[in-house]
């Protein structure tokens, strides 16, 4: 598409954030290293890796008898390698050892196919960057806008959607069809209860809808099991997985209803709130007290992968963390709103119910008539800056992030 060279500033300014670690912050996070070990795997991270280990091969060997402890593993293995990669393009890979805890982000789980294409498109931009620099330094006519040039090219190469895991990382499921669900014996009537009034909140305002199905069906469904480990409320895919979607939860944590919709939008697709890529627009990090070992829980997601569909940043979603997460110290913030903190750090990882750009986002994702899409990956990037009305170009190539349709 013959995108206007005036929407190219935005597009620069969201692309500069994938994987990027100012020098400040990287230092900050090597001074905590100076003082606690960065390469150690604590002994609950360990214990939590091989609880989450054991509950994915028991519940995956539903499906496949056959299944081996070790082709699990290499699922998890491939986990850690994409956190690997994410600390190496920080600049803090020789430094840092990621924890090994099983999980990605916290609660996500992913395929080995998604961990492999986040470590592939991170090499990629890697090396891309590296070449294009090598070409424009090492001509004498080479200039910074050159170089701004080229990289904008190489970045902008994959077409990828949404706030979202799209096609290529994790389906969607058909939003013409009740979504099957299922609970493992293990999950009391009262916890079920949460999960049937989860459920129906979503549906409640959205087309989606989900049925109950007393005996594990054969095709996709959700499959909700009660599983415990420390610091631990739950855990999720993203997005529609085969067989079928595991949903881990403890039904400790407070507001557990809000606990369901959290993992279960995972399950539909939905990414973290705080890593947006408009997310430095909103949040101070605070990397004086984040642990470098966590660094996966804050890397900003790449632009070419997600969108904001034009729905603003919202520090109570329901995908949103709160302001104490992976600190070195728990009472200290590691993400600090940039305005009104009084108001909007309390509101951040609430677990209470949908807010209204969750409602919006779900709806965009799944109840648009197909006639109804964006044209270019950085359109809600572009709704967010007001060139709905402002651009003609956006007005008539993004009318989902523009909400024309």
């Amino acid at each position: 598409l013959n995108i206007p060279s005036i929407l190219q500033d935005t597009v620069k300014k969201v692309k500069k954030n994938f994987a990027k670690l100012s020098d400040v912050a990287k230092n900050k996070l090597l001074k905590i290293c100076e003082k606690k070990n960065c390469k150690e795997e604590p002994a609950e991270v360990k214990s939590r890796r091989n609880d989450i280990l054991k509950a994915e091969y028991e519940f995956q060997k539903k499906f496949n008898p056959s299944l081996t402890l070790g082709e699990v593993e290499s699922k998890f293995n491939a986990m850690h390698r994409a956190k690997k990669k994410f600390l190496e393009v920080a600049g803090l890979g020789s430094s840092v050892t990621p924890h090994d805890d099983g999980t990605f982000g916290h609660d996500n789980l992913l395929t080995e196919t998604q961990s492999n294409s986040l470590i592939s498109d991170l090499t990629e931009l890697v090396n891309e960057v590296e070449e294009t620099l090598e070409e424009v330094t090492g001509t004498a006519t080479g200039t910074l806008g050159q170089v701004t040039s080229g990289l904008t090219g190489l970045l902008g190469k994959k077409k990828r959607n949404s706030l979202f895991f799209e096609e290529n990382y994790a389906a969607r499921w058909d939003p013409n069809v009740p979504i099957p669900y299922t609970f493992d014996a293990n999950v009391a009537l009262n916890e079920q209860g949460m999960v049937h009034n989860a459920l129906q909140q979503i549906s409640s305002v959205s087309c989606l809808r989900f049925q109950y199905v007393p005996q594990q069906p054969n095709t996709n469904h959700l499959y909700y099991t009660k599983f415990s480990t420390a610091g631990f409320c739950g855990l999720s895919y993203i997005g529609k997985v085969s067989p079928a979607n595991p949903i881990y939860l403890s039904f400790t944590c407070p507001d557990f209803t809000g606990v369901v919709m959290h993992e279960t939008f995972h399950a539909l697709g939905v990414n973290h709130h705080h890593i947006r890529g408009d997310r430095d627009n909103f949040l101070t990090i605070n990397w004086d007290n984040i642990n470098p070992q966590q660094y996966d829980y804050f890397a900003v997601s790449d632009s070419k992968q997600f969108t904001s569909y034009g729905v603003i940043y919202d520090y109570g979603s329901i995908m949103h963390y709160n302001s104490f997460v992976a600190g070195v110290n728990p009472s200290v913030q590691t993400m600090i709103p940039k305005f009104d903190p009084a108001s909007n750090t309390p509101l951040m990882g609430q677990r209470k119910g949908l807010r209204q750009g969750d409602i919006v986002l779900i709806n965009k994702m799944y109840c648009k008539p197909p006639a109804c899409s964006d044209a270019n990956i950085y359109c809600g990037s572009w709704a967010l800056s007001n060139y709905c009305t402002s651009n003609q170009w956006v007005g008539t190539n993004c009318p989902k992030s523009c909400g024309v349709c």
